[in-house]
């Protein structure tokens, strides 16, 4: 599963995660050889989820990576490997991932259309209501 976030955490503060400034050519290499392998994986029909691998102080950064893969593909298939593949990956399908009666109710309501603009899963701010097992976690409505 490609982590592009990571890598473009990296590119744009590569100090700020204690590393020297020659990572960042190291990095904008890897970027590139990643965006290459998930064209090849996409077109020999492997399925590709999709995660951040952040860690500690950059979690609110985990949306980016949506942004960053429909960047390279479409907002629906972002949204698709976030979710449902996801799921598939993980034996769960039909259980999480999917909107459809008897799966569990996972829902983000985002402060927008993230299909037309999906800059705006890199913002948390603009999950406006975060339902969780039909429970509601975060409602700024």
């Amino acid at each position: 599963m490609p982590t592009f976030a990571v890598v473009e955490q990296l590119l744009h503060d590569t100090a700020g995660a204690g590393l020297a400034e020659s990572t960042r050519d190291r990095a904008k290499g890897a970027r590139e050889q990643m965006t290459k392998a998930l064209a090849v994986a996409k077109h020999a029909g492997v399925r590709i989820g999709l995660g951040s691998d952040l860690i500690g102080p950059a979690q609110d950064r985990r949306g980016k990576e949506l942004s960053l893969r429909a960047a390279l593909e479409t907002p629906m298939e972002a949204l698709v490997a976030a979710t449902r593949t996801n799921a598939e990956i993980l034996g769960l399908s039909g259980q999480v991932g999917v909107i459809t009666p008897g799966a569990q109710a996972d829902l983000v309501l985002w402060n927008g259309n993230p299909l037309e603009d999906p800059e705006l899963f890199s913002d948390p701010t603009n999950a406006v209501l975060v339902i969780q097992a039909g429970h509601i976690v975060k409602d700024l409505r």
